[in-house]
């Protein structure tokens, strides 16, 4: 197709469920995110869950980058390998750790500078990153946070939203699981207007679309940092 939004002639293989790497291979849901540039090459981000022999449990879990030279050629989409020295944050692996400190589910826009940005969950938390070039490599702004230790290790301070909610009443609530966070953009410019985020509310498993207008003050400005 020549849009992003089709028509579209036939399916063709993009990602194959595997990196076919090691005894091992990753697998599992990507999370892919992409952007599209001028030029018509994407720059991605996408989760790999690398299982132990026999797919006995997970090794270890990572984000990591992916490229392509046109977007419309599956032929050169280049994922890399699922290992752990290609890591896009490797910042936030401890030595206790097998894991990036619950990312993922990222979304990516691209502001007025051509900066490429990344927002995530951390458990409950967002987190934040930057790259200048093209998504080779990436800038954490969000907190500092442990795999090994868990949710009680976010840092709030750095969380692109709060951990309590309040609505257009006044009323406030605390979301007992917040994910899958998506960025309204401008369509020229990049400005920030809204954010969605899915929220599960209580403990019983139901989810619900949580939409939230964004306004430039101090305490999102890291974002656009």
């Amino acid at each position: 197709s020549r849009s992003p939004l089709g028509p579209f002639v036939r399916p063709l293989m993009v990602y194959n469920g595997s990196d076919q790497a090691g005894a091992a291979p990753a697998t599992g849901d990507t999370n892919l995110a992409a952007v599209i540039f001028a030029d018509g090459t994407l720059t991605g981000m996408w989760r790999g869950d690398r299982k132990v022999a026999g797919h006995r449990g997970p090794a270890y879990q990572y984000q990591y980058a992916m490229h392509a030279a046109n977007w419309r050629d599956p032929s050169s989409y280049a994922w890399g390998s699922a290992t752990k020295p290609f890591n896009v944050f490797p910042g936030l692996v401890g030595p206790s750790d097998s894991a990036n400190c619950g990312i993922e589910d990222p979304t990516l826009w691209l502001d007025r500078a051509g900066i490429v940005h990344a927002l995530v969950h951390n458990w409950k938390a967002g987190g934040h990153a930057a790259s200048a070039d093209r998504g080779r490599t990436w800038r954490w702004y969000g907190g500092n946070c442990s795999s090994a230790q868990g949710s009680s290790s976010t840092d709030w301070t750095r969380s692109a939203w709060p951990s309590d909610v309040e609505y257009s009443d006044g009323a406030h609530d605390t979301p007992h699981r917040r994910e899958r966070p998506h960025v309204v953009v401008q369509r020229s410019g990049g400005a920030i207007l809204g954010l969605t985020t899915a929220v599960q509310m209580q403990s019983a498993d139901a989810t619900w679309t949580l939409a939230q207008a964004v306004v430039e003050d101090r305490d999102l400005k890291h974002l656009s940092e």
